[in-house]
């Protein structure tokens, strides 16, 4: 008799549309959340990635700025002065080793008064300075005279989009 209770139970298909239907709204859930979930993931990294390269961009466009602007400082005044070669080498090195272009140490961050700011569109900016300077050199280590009135420019360079930096180092001829 016990068998034949069970039997009619199991056969019984009252309710079970409303079982099935249950389960199919749960697993479309559980699918449709994970989904949501992975997108917005996918979307937050996206940004974050945008945002670093874009700090790379700042950073790199910097060099071409600072170079540019030391270049034109350097022309601007042997426009306005026509000078020789040992005063035109003391204005490079003077130039060039400004303290208001210095970079501070390199742990430390580059202050607002230290080197060129270069503001951006959004609060964005880069920061650029100059971290050394070099006189040219042979393979021999001697700096021959068609070097004498160029160095080579160690800048670094620090873009910012969003909080997030970029800090990057070139080496450029000037003079």
């Amino acid at each position: 008799r016990g068998a034949l209770i069970m039997k009619k139970y199991w056969q019984n298909d009252k309710g079970y549309s409303l079982l099935l239907a249950i389960c199919a709204i749960l697993i479309f859930s559980i699918l449709g959340l994970s989904l949501i979930t992975l997108t917005s993931s996918g979307v937050a990294k996206n940004t974050n990635r945008e945002e670093i390269i874009q700090a790379q961009d700042l950073s790199d466009k910097g060099f071409d700025y600072a170079a540019g602007d030391i270049q034109k400082t350097l022309e601007k005044q042997i426009i306005a002065t026509p000078m020789g070669k040992t005063a035109f080498g003391e204005f490079l090195d003077n130039t060039l080793n400004n303290s208001a272009l210095t970079c501070p140490s390199v742990e430390q961050p580059i202050p607002d008064n230290i080197g060129y700011n270069i503001p951006a569109e959004n609060n964005n900016s880069t920061k650029v300075c100059i971290e050394a300077v070099n006189m040219i050199t042979n393979a021999a280590g001697v700096t021959e005279e068609k070097d004498m009135y160029k160095r080579i420019v160690t800048l670094r360079s620090v873009g910012i989009v969003n909080g997030k930096e970029h800090t990057s180092k070139s080496d450029v001829i000037i003079g």
